[in-house]
């Protein structure tokens, strides 16, 4: 096994960590060695085929070979969904944006002069051109380090100083040709985000969490012009078989072919790129701004699934000279929008004095598409064969409780989540709320407010009022006696310990423990509140002699009643008078299964 090593960093590099990783290679069992070393020790065929990956150097940190080469231009995106941010910022890109509009000046110096020289541009003197003198001093500012370094020391103006000093040689030449300008647009090599559309996300960029790409995805660049920009379009078609072979050509060359369709045109928005330190980022000192900075253009290829694309951005400027990119390609996987639809129904759930109007409203993120919104009023789930939404209507009228569920859909296939919308009308009979106490607070306080109208009710304040113990357990009682539905908090005197906001209507029981509401007291219940277990021993039967019989009651709140009878030959026991006997006990609410019944 052979570990190549690339030719790339600097002395530290060579020095410390090349030996570091090459060793533990060794340990491995591999053979470390040189790209060139490789290739010599095993020749590649004439006629074998050699895959060739985008990417970086495998070990620049925060890069690790990827296709995009973040550690040198680190895309514009939101990090909440992964989309392109057109408002986004960093001090790689601003400065690719400086070094595209200096390239234009200097090429159109070049083209005014004609007859540049590399010597002079490698090594000037007093008799060189002011174009061989702009390429000499723009040339510095490709330098891959001012990048990778990023805001060390003053890495980030680099370029900045670079691009003055050639524009101002090339602006010399520029002023001796005036009116005069045949060069056309400088344009970056056009980028894309997401960089795998339709297919995983994955690396620093998703801070190395899988995530499912949406289809949809912006390409974007920047463009510069001296004379202006008249127009920058997107043009983007599809392979006809999803596939780039190699015995044809027709996915490199602007000209139509067989095997792909005709071109598609996208306006791409332009948008002037900060000069200045728009993230104010204290590393970042820009004491010297550029001279001029590219526009920064974007737009979005959408509705794509399982095809091979080709695109490229073509720039026109004002005086009608054309540029074109280097035509790209990206395979889109499965149709996944990006586009959000979101819906609003209104009023909120609860509970009502009268009859409510209910009002709908959606929106969506793509671009001129139409919305239609679908409701049910009973309780089933919502879908395009659903009542349609026309407009505002009344629910709560006949005084029953309605509840209705939504959904919208916009016109490109996008839709809402369902939203549900509980109704209920008249007075809210009381009802009893219990807490279980599981964190041992000092004090167990509880505070109401009205949920609908998310404001405090009458004659509360914060913390609200105590709550009643019930008996020696944990278990603590208030009777919620309210005209209108509650918001519920259970506290401990604003001592730093709260529930969140919860909502009931009926009565339950509370259990701080696992933050769940039950319908009946789920344990360590106060006395009466439980259903008592009743065992008779022995099982019944017919018996010739006297027998001992033992009854016991046992429940939840932890006690158990024995009583020991005796009866004599021929007496019958039987169920009232089981019952009698434990109402003597004064067992309220018992529920009584009879497991017996002696007869003698």
């Amino acid at each position: 096994m052979m570990e190549i090593m690339p030719g790339v960093g600097g002395d530290s590099y060579y020095q410390e960590s090349v030996p570091g990783f090459a060793n533990a290679a060794a340990s491995k069992g591999y053979t470390p060695t040189t790209i060139q070393q490789f290739l010599n020790s095993n020749p590649v065929p004439a006629n074998d085929i050699v895959h060739v990956e985008d990417g970086a150097w495998v070990n620049a940190e925060n890069d690790w070979g990827h296709p995009q080469y973040i550690n040198w231009l680190w895309p514009l995106y939101e990090t909440t969904n992964y989309r392109f941010n057109p408002d986004g910022w960093t001090e790689d890109a601003r400065n690719w944006a400086v070094i595209t509009a200096a390239e234009n000046y200097v090429i159109m110096a070049e083209d005014l002069d004609g007859n540049v020289d590399i010597v002079d541009v490698v090594t000037p003197n007093s008799g060189s051109s002011d174009a061989e003198k702009a390429w000499h001093f723009f040339l510095p500012s490709l330098t891959s380090g001012y990048m990778y370094y990023g805001k060390s020391l003053d890495m980030e103006v680099k370029q900045t100083i670079a691009g003055n000093n050639a524009i101002e040689f090339a602006q010399n030449e520029i002023n001796n040709h005036t009116g005069v300008d045949n060069t056309p647009p400088s344009v970056f090599i056009p980028q894309r985000f997401p960089y795998n559309p339709g297919g995983k996300g994955f690396g620093p960029i998703y801070g190395y969490k899988e995530f499912q790409n949406s289809s949809d995805f912006h390409v974007w660049t920047f463009a510069y012009d001296v004379s202006g920009l008249q127009s920058v379009v997107l043009k983007y078609r599809t392979d006809n078989d999803g596939s780039n072979p190699l015995t044809d050509n027709e996915n490199e060359v602007y000209i139509d072919g067989s095997g792909v369709s005709s071109w598609s045109s996208i306006t791409m928005t332009q948008k002037a790129f900060p000069k200045d330190n728009v993230a104010t980022d204290p590393e970042i000192d820009f004491f010297v701004l550029p001279a001029a900075i590219a526009d920064l253009c974007y737009a979005e290829i959408k509705g794509l699934s399982n095809t091979l694309v080709d695109y490229y951005v073509e720039a026109t400027d004002s005086k009608g000279n054309v540029f074109k990119t280097p035509i790209q390609h990206v395979y889109v996987g499965e149709y996944r929008s990006n586009d959000v639809v979101t819906l609003d129904v209104e009023p909120v759930s609860g509970n009502y004095t009268a009859a409510v109007t209910v009002s709908m409203d959606a929106t969506t993120t793509a671009t001129g598409a139409n919305i239609a919104i679908y409701y049910t009023s009973d309780g089933t789930e919502p879908d395009s064969t659903s009542i349609e939404y026309s407009g505002d209507f009344k629910v709560g009228e006949d005084g029953n409780s309605v509840t209705l569920k939504a959904i919208a859909y916009d016109s490109e296939g996008n839709k809402s989540a369902i939203v549900t919308r509980s109704y209920s009308f008249g007075a809210i009979e009381s009802f009893d709320i219990h807490f279980k106490n599981s964190s041992n607070w000092n004090d167990v306080y509880v505070y109401l407010y009205d949920k609908n109208a998310n404001s405090a009710l009458p004659g509360w304040s914060w913390p609200g009022v105590p709550m009643t113990q019930e008996g020696t357990t944990t278990w603590y009682k208030y009777i919620v006696n309210e005209s209108v539905e509650v918001g519920i908090v259970f506290n401990n005197n604003s001592n730093g310990q709260q529930t969140d906001d919860l909502v009931r209507t009926t009565d339950g029981w509370y259990d701080y423990s696992n933050n769940t509401w039950y319908d009946q007291c789920p344990g360590d219940c106060p006395g009466g509140c439980d259903v008592p277990v009743l065992s008779i021993s022995p099982a019944g039967g017919t018996y010739q002699n006297s027998v001992s019989v033992t009854l016991s009651a046992t429940m939840v709140a932890q006690f158990t009643i024995q009583l020991m009878v005796v009866f004599l030959m021929r007496i019958t026991l039987n169920t009232l008078e089981l019952l009698s006997l434990l109402q003597q006990l004064q067992l309220r609410r018992l529920h009584v299964t009879i497991a017996a019944v002696l007869k003698f």
